[in-house]
């Protein structure tokens, strides 16, 4: 059952965790909605203001906002609003508007048809809050009406996606905080099968003194892979469980946060994305366990190590020495391509990306012509697209000839593009 009086997470500063630590998140997120509100001063002060705050909306500022809006609050949100104005919500991704910032969608701005095809009157519709990500909560009061209880969906706008997701607001947040006793994640499972590597890294110093670590397992099953992840940051834990099905299309290697931090990582992406079945179990502030899992996301999942060459060592264990020392020779030349282009003026770096783009164009399609050499033509439906589509192709092809005699790419750049054109063609492995 839900508790309101433990509904929103605590506020507090970020703990300075690196970039792209879901643990930090909100902490970064509501220190940020702290600036804005500062700045903001009172714009929406009839509602309480625009931006998320900690400190809770009175009876009366609700009922202005439901006179404007014309919609009544769902009983879920008067209660909690009244503790706080927005902001996370405990033991989860999900932000929360401010009242002030819960407005009705703006058709004009986004996809009017995907909106008028799901929803009656989209008037009745109003942006609540987001995932965290990319996707965009919504209220949707066309099922019961302006003073019944509203629908929950998210909107995944930069996939065009729309998805009913609870029947009401407590619906939706009594299964976003739904807990377990224990985790589904069974981290003793890691010693009954065979170890591939093993990663252990004390993160205590990218979160300011306070206690972290990650431990990371690999392991074999059959044909996949598996790979145990025990994070902890404070009291924070989670423990993930993923099977990467075996073989793996990619093995990079990349840094994070190069110049500040030593940590590499070695990406698993395994061809069949959709093989792949993550377990996550997060324990919450109240000690029990929110369990979840998923199929086909993400789709790769990756190793942290202060040690590269290690990293290096376990790719070639992995791909095979030949891929691997391919995969090296890409990552190589990536690099050397990236130093070679900053140190270019604006004008050389737009002709050489531009030729780069056509090259790998060209390449595409020969590798496409070699692979289907009789396809044949299109169909008549298909065939205007694809006229205008070359049409485009070809005024790109010309625009980047018009640079490229302007700012003529150096030899030893050109055979760095020339390789990295190349690494459309598949591997032996897979041809």
């Amino acid at each position: 059952m839900l508790d309101p009086k433990r509904f929103w997470a605590e506020w507090a500063e970020s703990t300075g965790a690196m970039p792209g630590d879901p643990t930090s998140q909100l902490g970064q997120l509501q220190a940020m909605y702290m600036q804005l509100g500062q700045q903001a001063g009172t714009t929406g002060a009839e509602f309480g203001g625009m931006w998320p705050s900690e400190q809770g909306v009175t009876s009366e500022q609700m009922a202005a906002w439901e006179k404007k809006q014309g919609v009544k609050l769902p009983g879920l949100i008067r209660e909690v609003f009244q503790q706080q104005n927005g902001g996370g919500v405990r033991d989860s991704e999900v932000l929360i508007n401010a009242l002030g910032g819960i407005q009705p969608i703006d058709t004009e701005m986004l996809s009017e048809e995907l909106y008028e095809d799901e929803f009656p009157d989209t008037r009745l519709v109003f942006e609540f809050g987001s995932d965290g990500g990319e996707g965009i909560y919504l209220l949707d009061y066309n099922a019961r009406g302006a003073n019944g209880e509203p629908a929950v969906y998210l909107d995944i706008r930069d996939c065009g996606e729309l998805d009913k997701v609870a029947g009401s607001v407590e619906k939706f947040f009594g299964k976003l905080l739904k807990s377990s006793d224990g985790a589904e994640v069974d981290w003793s499972e890691a010693g009954r099968l065979p170890v591939v590597a093993r990663e252990q890294i004390d993160l205590t110093g990218h979160y300011h003194g306070v206690p972290a670590s990650t431990d990371q397992i690999l392991c074999r099953d059959d044909k996949a892979l598996v790979l145990f992840a025990r994070r902890q940051v404070g009291d924070e834990e989670t423990l993930t469980r993923t099977v990467l099905p075996e073989p793996l299309s990619d093995c990079s290697i990349q840094s994070i946060n190069p110049g500040q931090s030593n940590i590499s990582t070695l990406n698993l992406q395994p061809r069949d994305s959709e093989g792949i079945v993550r377990i996550e179990s997060t324990r919450t502030s109240t000690g029990r366990w929110k369990n979840r899992t998923s199929h086909g996301v993400p789709m790769y999942e990756s190793i942290w190590s202060i040690d590269r060459e290690r990293l290096k060592k376990l790719r070639a264990e992995l791909l095979g020495t030949k891929r691997a020392a391919r995969v090296e020779e890409e990552e190589s030349t990536q690099q050397k391509f990236e130093e070679k282009l900053a140190a270019l003026p604006p004008a050389a770096q737009r002709a050489a990306l531009m030729q780069m783009a056509m090259q790998s164009q060209a390449e595409s399609e020969r590798l496409f012509q070699e692979q289907f050499p009789n396809i044949g033509a299109p169909p008549p439906e298909m065939a205007a697209m694809m006229q205008l589509m070359q049409g485009k192709l070809q005024e790109m092809q010309r625009r980047a000839q018009e640079e490229a005699a302007e700012h003529p790419v150096d030899p030893e750049l050109r055979k760095l593009m020339d390789r990295m054109a190349k690494r459309f063609q598949p591997d032996e492995e897979e041809a």
